[in-house]
């Protein structure tokens, strides 16, 4: 079926297939080595080598591992030549070696080990009374899934790099069904019978010639016929063993969207070797030895051992494998689509797989051995319709797998309630075991090493079962857009692991992925399935996307994508699932997709930012103003993306402020109200894929204590470390810098300061910023009493006391606590002012309180008026009524207001408060209403700063220490 027409990029038409490095040893110097054998039988780069010995044609080798070292996965690599049998601690390794140049290579997964004393056992061919050397025999650490899941892509010598070339002929066919019959030797690498039958639609008119991918393996895949098939005649065919096509003629020409068939009978040996290992492989698993046969054809491997069209563009609407395996004897058939029926040919039976959805050649597939079925069933989100998942093991395994089956439907219940419903539906979800290293998701029946599936829910079973949706449903149109699969895929895993393990399991899946700064996540050089371009970078694209447009917004896009009928059982390129990002984001993307996809070079332009930062402090107001500097030390065009910078502040509180940067250098304010910033960090939760220059956290030195003891180190990070410090310019005097950035000392001068410094680190490089600091004598009185009437009787004068208006003294006093005046003053006139004027010692936050004396000559009168608060802010205004039948309020302090910002000042010069009268003189027997103003109290509750002697800084941190 072919879905979509577009240009074949020069990865599928130019040149020729470009090959791996040369042969060379591995590097083990920058990995985790906990097992290595020198020609000493000493092991180097690890713990103490327990013991080394090989007699007979047996090699033993014991070795300790801690507890999280035993729960890695692990490669082996044992230079002696062919070994017929290892074990760890008893167990048989059942993996298929990888041939190198400087030995054998075997991936190791975790179960086979244990915390404490391991033993690994080599048993040589044929016994000997000789010594075998061990030498060179070494056991590492394996990165992670992608070296895990692709084992055998990382570590090949000499393999296809590039897709092989197409031949432009085959863009005149459109793949429409595969129908194949194969009958494996259960003895050999070896195809005994088989046969493709090719339907296709002519997309020209006179088509003569059906071009199929086919390697003969210089002959050792024989053709034995050709032809239309049974009953047909035979066709002339020619296989261009330089270029691994074969070439057919057709019976006659084949107009414009005209169908034909064409089948091909062929039997031999597949060549042993592809991009992931021999796509096809017989091999023998578990002690006593029972046979395994398996097929792995990504990317370009379904050719060696199957004639068809070996490009992922052009998947097959639908597709019948016919596997004939020998009858009676235990052998388990697993292949793509749904079982339809076992057909029994006598000494034969035939296991007929049908496949009803498009398929991509590299996703066909069959395993087979004497498999034993963990089993469960999967309920739709309908909640009606039910699935087959099963897991075919190896039996010796299933202690370590039988629980794998409700996991794995675990995992399937959480993808289809993000993505969608699984893809297959009607068919099934199995995994069967084979010996590869390495893990593949065909479709419907993925491929994994034995005993990897564990209980499902560990991240090589997720990993391949995401690529359901992202690789099998929707499969890249070339491998240049690879990313589509495994950067998704890669992604997933982390998904699952913040749903079902927390978000620390997030952030350490993330924050471990490595990545290429000199290739592009898209482009030609994609189908290298580089594990750090491809799988890593390209699943840092899906978390910066999450950061760009938002969680609710980024689970749309994912599911929309996976529901999008355009590419649906289709294939897709980049730029489609831009074009989704965007409908469902409403945003422009276009840059963001140009910058992470297809930027490359690591130098100009870079394939990802390096950010350096410094921040400074001012205060508006009551307001304080954080200016964040931010720059990008790369050249060429600046990276365009939102930035958080999160900032501690001198009360212990904490923010995340965002920014959008898009240039080489810039300044961000950020209002920050009343709280105080004191250290900045630069996307601590690491939402942007970056490198990170020398930067100073610091960003203010807040507000301290006149005359008290005062310390701080200054802060900076992602420097080469060993930071000095140097400057201090500004600083008040009694206060000094060390060079290791310590200010310490008795600030002897009130006062505000700007402190200039510099940073420089172990590489030279170095880093300046200016930070506010404000020294606050906070030892004067807290309180102040303004009152109408000074103790000897008389009005207090101006500018502290003034009156608008007729007024006269009280006949007594109030007893309020702390008025200290002779009696109080009193209005009858509506509209009369009393102004009290406080002379603030202290700069800082007051509570502001009166009192309303309610007698002038008799005892019940009511005192009742507004008021109004001048300050250093906006002014506050309120009323203020005492009835005479309130005693619990008579005579008191009466607070009106809280947290009101004075400036320290002459009486006068910073506000203070008015009350005007609102009412007039009553009538009768008892006067109402004489407005009695007795005192004011502002009582000092804090600095406009916190006064501090010293703080602990913040620590520049990632995720996982928050």
């Amino acid at each position: 079926m072919r879905v979509k027409l577009r240009s074949l990029t020069a990865a599928f038409v130019l040149a020729l297939c470009a090959l791996g490095a040369s042969a060379a040893p591995l590097d083990l110097s920058q990995r985790q080595v906990v097992l290595y054998v020198s020609s000493e039988n000493d092991r180097v780069n690890a713990k103490t080598l327990f013991s080394a010995s090989s007699v007979d044609g047996q090699g033993e080798l014991s070795f300790e591992l801690t507890g999280e070292e035993a729960r890695r996965c692990y490669a082996l690599r044992v230079p002696s030549g062919a070994v017929e049998e290892i074990r760890f601690n008893g167990r048989r390794l059942d993996v298929d070696p990888l041939p190198r140049s400087d030995g054998n290579l075997y991936r190791v997964p975790e179960f086979y080990l244990r915390e404490g004393t391991n033993v690994l056992e080599l048993v040589f061919p044929e016994k000997t009374s000789k010594s075998v050397s061990l030498a060179g025999t070494a056991l590492f650490a394996l990165d992670d899934t992608f070296e895990e899941v692709h084992f055998g892509r990382v570590f090949a010598e000499n393999v296809p790099r590039v897709a092989p070339p197409a031949d432009p002929s085959q863009a005149k066919i459109d793949i429409l069904h595969y129908d194949c019959t194969w009958q494996p030797s259960m003895s050999a690498s070896v195809l005994q019978s088989a046969s493709v039958v090719v339907r296709a639609r002519s997309l020209e008119n006179g088509l003569t010639t059906c071009v199929l991918d086919f390697d003969s393996n210089d002959g050792a895949l024989a053709i034995s016929s050709v032809d239309s098939g049974s009953g047909t005649p035979t066709l002339a065919y020619t296989v261009d063993n330089t270029n691994k096509k074969l070439r057919i003629t057709l019976p006659s020409p084949v107009s414009l969207g005209e169908e034909f068939v064409v089948r091909v009978n062929y039997s031999g040996t597949p060549r042993p070797s592809g991009t992931f290992g021999a796509p096809y492989v017989r091999s023998t698993h578990g002690s006593p030895a029972v046979s395994v046969v398996y097929t792995f054809s990504e990317p370009y491997g379904a050719r060696q051992w199957w004639p068809c069209k070996d490009l992922p563009d052009d998947k097959a609407s639908s597709s019948v494998q016919r596997i004939i395996v020998p009858k009676g004897q235990g052998w388990q058939v697993v292949s793509n689509g749904k079982l339809e029926q076992i057909v029994d040919n006598g000494a034969t039976e035939t296991w007929v797989w049908v496949n009803h959805y498009p398929i991509a050649t590299y996703l066909v597939s069959f395993c087979v051995s004497n498999y034993t079925y963990v089993s469960g069933t999967y309920v739709s989100r309908d909640g009606t319709t039910t699935m087959a998942v099963a897991h075919a093991i190896y039996p010796e395994n299933l202690s370590i797998e039988g629980s794998g089956a409700a996991g794995t439907i675990q995992v399937l219940n959480f993808f289809a309630d993000k993505f969608g419903e699984y893809p297959f539906l009607d068919e099934k979800y199995y995994t069967a075991s084979h010996n590869s290293s390495s893990g593949m998701e065909h479709q419907t029946c993925t491929s994994m090493p034995g005993g990897d599936v564990f209980d499902g829910m560990q991240r090589r079973n997720v990993h391949e079962l995401s690529h359901q949706w992202f690789g099998d449903k929707i499969t890249p149109y070339t491998f240049d857009h690879l990313w589509l699969n495994e950067g998704f895929a890669t992604y997933c895993e982390a998904l699952w692991d913040e749903y079902k393990f927390g978000t620390y399991a997030f952030w350490s899946r993330v924050n471990g992925w490595s990545v290429s700064t000199t290739q592009s996540v898209a482009g030609p050089s994609s189908d290298n399935f580089s594990g750090a371009a491809v799988y890593r970078k390209g699943a840092w694209v899906l978390h910066m996307l999450r950061h760009v447009v938002g969680e609710d917004t980024f689970w749309q896009i994912l599911r929309t994508w996976a529901q999008n009928a355009a590419v649906a059982y289709g294939t897709a390129v980049s730029d489609d699932f831009e074009t989704v990002a965007e409908a469902v984001s409403g945003k422009d993307l276009t840059t963001f997709f140009a910058q992470w996809l297809w930027r490359s070079d690591s130098s100009n332009p870079p394939a990802q930012p390096t950010y350096r930062f410094n921040a400074s402090t001012t205060r508006s107001g009551e307001k304080w103003v954080l200016a964040l500097s931010t720059t990008q030390a790369i050249s060429g065009t600046p990276y365009v993306m939102p930035l958080d910078y999160f900032v501690v502040c001198q009360d212990g509180s904490t923010t995340t402020v965002r920014i959008e940067n898009s240039s080489l250098s810039a300044v961000d304010t950020v209002d920050l109200g009343s709280s105080v910033p004191l250290e900045v960090d630069l996307d601590p939760d690491n939402w942007v894929l970056k490198s990170m220059g020398l930067s100073i956290n610091t960003c203010s030195l807040g507000s301290i204590s006149l005359n008290k003891p005062f310390q701080y180190r200054l802060q900076a990070s992602y420097g080469a470390g060993g930071y000095t410090w140097t400057g201090g310019t500004g600083l008040p005097a009694g206060l000094s810098l060390s060079s290791s950035g310590l200010i310490s000392g008795t600030p002897t001068a009130a006062g505000k300061y700007t402190v200039t410094v510099t940073v420089t680190d172990a590489n030279s490089d170095t880093r300046s910023t200016t930070l506010a600091l404000e020294v606050v004598n906070d030892s004067l009185p807290p309180e102040v009493i303004v009152e109408s009437r000074t103790s000897s009787g008389s009005k207090t004068s101006a500018p502290a006391y003034e009156e608008t208006g007729t007024f006269a003294n009280t006949t007594s006093k109030s007893g309020a606590p702390g008025a200290v005046g002779s009696g109080a003053r009193y209005s009858t006139q509506v509209g009369a002012k009393a102004t009290f004027r406080p002379a603030i010692p202290l700069a800082g936050y007051y509570d502001v309180y009166i009192t309303l004396d309610d007698r002038y000559s008799g005892p019940n009168n009511d005192a009742h008026a507004s008021y109004v608060i001048q300050h250093d802010g906006a002014d506050v205004a309120g009323e203020v009524y005492l009835h005479p039948y309130t005693p619990g309020l008579r005579n008191q302090w009466l607070k009106i207001a809280s947290r009101v910002r004075f400036q320290a000042g002459a009486a006068g010069a910073v506000g203070g408060i008015t009350l005007t009268n609102v009412d007039g003189d009553g009538s009768g027997s008892n006067p109402q209403n004489r407005f009695c103003a007795d005192a004011v109290r502002f009582v000092y509750v804090g600095g406009l700063e916190s006064g501090i002697e010293g703080w602990g800084h913040y620590e520049a941190r990632n995720t996982l220490s928050r």
